[in-house]
């Protein structure tokens, strides 16, 4: 093989490793910008933005959890001047318990730390659907690697009211 053959092997070489790179870096900033957690952050801080925009003075709206296999028990969270003021039963089975007090009760906006340090966690995945309109969340579903350790909590029947 005569020199001008082997530089020609060298630079088509130095071509394909140079390509070879640029498709792994390209997949790599595809599947970065993609991952659930960026996407998440995403999705929160423009569900922020939308209730930054919209939040209502005094509005209530209906939470309600469940871990495994257990009754729906919602409540009612009335909140003036971004404090709950008031829990009430939303319907449910009485076998709920007692209500949240006033001081643990959420907001929305509580609600939004919440989905954004479920966000970051470790271990399992925490979905968060968020209202298109006012960017309440409006479901967080958890899963994790123990077959009866999901949960999930809906917001829903959210009410601006006059003060």
């Amino acid at each position: 093989m005569d020199a001008m053959a082997r530089g020609d092997l060298r630079v088509l070489r130095n071509i394909v490793a140079v390509l070879v790179l640029v498709t792994l870096v390209a997949g790599a900033v595809v599947w970065w910008s993609s991952s659930p957690g960026v996407t998440s952050r995403r999705e929160l801080d423009q569900a922020r933005a939308r209730w930054a925009e919209r939040e209502p003075t005094k509005y209530s709206f209906v939470i309600s959890s469940c871990s495994g296999m257990c009754i729906a028990c919602p409540w009612r969270i009335t909140v003036l001047d971004g404090e709950p003021v008031a829990v009430e039963r939303a319907g449910g089975d009485r076998g709920c318990g007692a209500p949240p007090t006033v001081e643990q009760a959420s907001t929305i906006d509580t609600l939004l730390d919440t989905a954004d340090q479920e966000r970051a966690r470790l271990f399992g995945h925490t979905w968060v659907a968020y209202d298109a309109h006012w960017g309440i969340p409006v479901r967080f579903e958890d899963t994790c690697t123990d077959a009866d350790c999901g949960s999930g909590t809906s917001i829903y029947d959210f009410r601006v009211l006059a003060e």
